[in-house]
């Protein structure tokens, strides 16, 4: 949890920076999608102080969240430096070749799928496989509306804005499918069986026996 809020802080960041930038060089009469927007140490660092200060807020009220809140930062600082020094060369040799970017984005998309699989209590025939096209198709249909028709970046691969962008809505993926496939899965194995097996007797298709409860999921993954 804090590395998702501290990583969409931090991904926020350079790309408001970007967007603005890109203004400013149009604005000029300077082509869209110029050079690399560089975010220091010290801009990291203010990232972090809104959960310094909750940590702050838990120490006065002894919630005992401080320290693993601390960690945490420590933590998603050391891997954001780390992942910026992986970076660098893609933003520069991603801006001539699409298929680096391309790449690069489908490698997330294997470590989301591998990260919402790791929450997983039940699993079923083809869970990996299912998740992978679920996170691969809501990437690839929200991403391309946003690049070719809202940012349109120059060129539409840009990696300074294809890549944080798909990692934050691989971020809102990795919880909406987690929260769907577990609700859904915990609800069969524990007490549903039963009222499926019930319906199913009755004569019941087997997507009359729990049509009701993709409805609920999707209410709570919608609303969450």
């Amino acid at each position: 949890m804090i590395f998702s809020v501290y990583q969409y802080i931090v991904g926020a960041l350079p790309v408001a920076r970007m967007l603005a930038s890109d203004q400013t060089s149009r604005s000029a009469g300077i082509g869209g999608g110029g050079g690399i927007v560089h975010v220091t140490t010290t801009h990291l660092l203010a990232t972090a102080l809104p959960l310094l200060l909750i940590a702050a807020v838990g120490r006065h009220f002894d919630l005992g969240v401080e320290n693993g809140l601390m960690i945490g930062v420590a933590r998603s600082f050391v891997q954001l430096m780390i992942l910026g020094m992986i970076l660098q060369p893609i933003f520069v040799l991603g801006m001539d070749m699409s298929w680096v970017v391309g790449l690069y984005v489908f490698a997330m998309i294997v470590i989301a799928t591998h990260e919402s699989l790791s929450r997983q209590k039940y699993r079923y025939h083809y869970i990996s496989l299912v998740t992978f096209l679920t996170i691969f198709t809501s990437i690839s249909a929200v991403g391309s509306f946003a690049f070719l028709l809202i940012i349109r970046p120059e060129p539409y691969w840009n990696p300074q804005y294809v890549i944080p962008i798909c990692g934050m809505l691989m971020g809102n993926c990795i919880n909406g499918v987690s929260l769907a496939v577990q609700t859904f899965s915990n609800q069969i194995n524990e007490g549903g069986q039963r009222e499926i097996e019930l319906c199913l007797s009755f004569g019941a298709t087997g997507w009359e026996s729990v049509k009701d409860w993709p409805r609920k999921l999707f209410q709570l993954v919608s609303l969450r």
